[in-house]
């Protein structure tokens, strides 16, 4: 809603002290949220391990090939990687 926006855009500037248009919020948060969807397939992936502390999924260069092409938004994930991790 209008209002909803409003809000978000708001609180989005208190916390970021950055001014977005609503279009803009729209763009990023469904972004975000293919990203997150992408990251939650992933995790449910079996054949490989993760890292010591869970941050890194420890897999070798085919099985990676494999799951790209059955969900080409994993390139998303990996690319976006690192600027998630800064967000949280």
């Amino acid at each position: 809603t209008t209002r909803g926006y409003k809000n978000l855009k708001e609180k989005f500037f208190l916390r970021a002290k950055m001014k977005h248009s609503t279009k803009q919020l729209k763009n990023r948060f469904l972004q975000l949220k293919n990203i997150y969807l992408a990251w939650v397939w992933l995790n449910k992936q079996t054949g490989c391990g993760r890292g010591p502390n869970n941050e890194v999924t420890n897999a070798d260069d085919a099985w990676w090939r494999r799951k790209v092409k059955v969900c080409t938004c994993v390139i998303q994930v990996l690319g976006n990687y690192t600027r998630i991790c800064a967000l949280f």
